[in-house]
């Protein structure tokens, strides 16, 4: 899989409306260009006829339409019309961020389509930066056990299928047949908090919770390096691609450039990862006093019996 970041550091700026570019696939006319500022710009082909689209804008990103362009290729010159989709010329991380998500994103689009279909399907990609104007609760050592759980399935696809829509669902994975719940800690003891309504489950629902222990490692893997082994390991949808971006931002929100830069060592969390039936987990007698809602708890699940670390493969079948 190519590098696009990387190639995209290496780009010389635009001068007015030409681009030195890289093509995002032998099948579409669709490339990443850097702009003269710096910051990196997708230009998405639009061959229909020109019609007035209104620009939009948010923090980080805007959207022009049937601009045309001259594109600069290493075989010469190519003149088009083309979406737009330019970030603000911010941080490092963030056009990190924005390469390696809207670079995915788009190309799982249709290589022809509608200048009605780009502007719908943009309207979908640029939801997923919403997220990064506003606080996260979520810690990030959640969101990296999360996509190490699906980096290392059986099947990603079944994987990011099960995963929730959003942050406010009460599992975190759940199909026909599964309830999951992910937690992990960075302390070497097997802390995790609890809700009880995490721990009701009805037949015919199986229970599971899946407890990482974690590691802060330099040369570990960041979640940016997690999502590339996920794209790399399954021929994604544009929805489930979406999806996982979507879950990404909402959980790095606002702090992401210092959530983006934590790390992870993959065989510490290979070797202490367990995963533990809900039913069995430690939890005070059930309330009766209908007074009483929302009780959280923390519970120590050393001694506790598990399951084999090989549930992972099949845990989402």
């Amino acid at each position: 899989m190519v590098d696009f970041f990387k190639a995209f550091l290496e780009l010389a700026p635009s001068e007015g409306m030409v681009f030195e570019a890289i093509r995002l696939g032998d099948d579409r006319n669709d490339y990443l260009a850097r702009t003269a500022d710096g910051a990196p710009v997708f230009l998405i082909e639009d061959s229909c006829p020109s019609h007035y689209r209104v620009s939009r804008s948010l923090r980080h990103i805007t959207i022009d339409y049937q601009v045309r362009c001259k594109i600069k290729l290493a075989g010469g010159y190519r003149e088009g019309v083309f979406a737009m989709v330019h970030c603000s010329a911010g941080s490092s991380e963030f056009h990190q961020l924005f390469v390696k998500c809207l670079g995915s994103v788009i190309r799982s689009l249709p290589s022809k389509r509608t200048t009605n279909e780009i502007e719908s399907q943009l309207a979908k990609l640029i939801e997923i930066f919403y997220s990064l104007s506003n606080s996260s609760s979520k810690r990030t050592s959640g969101l990296w056990a999360e996509l190490w759980i699906i980096a290392n399935s059986s099947s990603v696809t079944r994987a990011l299928e099960a995963w929730h829509d959003s942050a406010d669902e009460r599992f975190d994975f759940a199909n026909s047949n599964m309830l999951v719940e992910v937690k992990s800690t960075t302390k070497p003891i097997r802390n995790h908090e609890f809700s009880l309504e995490q721990l009701s489950v009805r037949e015919p629902q199986k229970g599971i919770v899946a407890s990482l222990l974690l590691q802060p490692l330099t040369s570990g893997k960041s979640i940016l390096d997690l999502v590339d082994q996920i794209e790399r390991a399954s021929n994604l949808s544009f929805e489930l691609k979406r999806k996982l971006w979507k879950n990404i931002s909402q959980a790095l929100g606002s702090e992401f450039e210092r959530r983006l830069e934590k790390r992870f060592d993959v065989a510490y969390a290979a070797k202490n990862i367990l995963f533990f039936d809900m039913s069995e987990i430690p939890k005070p007698t059930p309330i009766t006093d209908p007074r009483i809602t929302s009780v959280r708890f923390v519970s120590n699940l050393s001694g506790v019996a598990s399951y084999p670390n090989s549930l992972l493969q099949t845990l989402f079948n």
